[in-house]
């Protein structure tokens, strides 16, 4: 394989300018771009990211499936998102991270959590979206984790900036 020059996925863009449209990823694309998160956010062999995008989608790939499995970390997959079992889920499987967008910041401040041990979040990657000020800080109090705010497109493999 020449990773430079050879594709490994073919993903598609949300289309917001139109139809969506396929965007043919390399092998090299999809590598450094979970490399990148690897290094950003220092995780470690022992993190857990628990999907809870579609798998359909170019976060879910790369940064819940692929970066894992170059640090040599672990992945949880769920069957989606469900925001009356989210915490239950966290603290049963002990996730590290997970990726989401605002609004499920926004409802996850609002489910119930006080009774789980919720100690293992890290951190959580939110884009897509703008994120509210005072989302940001309620959810950073309240849960003692750190949010990172992440842009990405299709385009761009995934994460362009976090």
């Amino acid at each position: 394989i020449d990773e430079r020059e050879d594709y490994a996925a073919l993903l598609y863009t949300s289309g917001t300018t139109g139809f969506p449209k396929g965007v043919l990823q390399t092998h090299f694309n999809i590598r450094r771009n979970a490399e990148m998160i690897r290094d950003f956010t220092d995780a470690k062999e022992h993190f857990r990211y628990m999907l809870i995008l579609p798998l359909f989608h170019c976060n879910a790939q790369i940064v819940t499936i692929m970066a894992p499995l170059i640090i040599g970390a672990s992945s949880i997959l769920t069957p989606g998102f469900s925001a009356q079992t989210h915490w239950e889920t966290v603290a049963k499987y002990k996730a590290s991270t997970f990726s989401c967008v605002p609004t499920v910041l926004s409802i996850l401040l609002r489910m119930p959590h006080e009774n789980l041990d919720l100690s293992s979040l890290e951190y959580i990657i939110c884009g897509a979206a703008p994120l509210p000020v005072e989302v940001f800080k309620a959810f950073e109090n309240t849960f003692n984790c750190k949010v990172i705010e992440g842009y990405g497109l299709t385009e761009a493999t995934c994460a362009s900036s976090v």
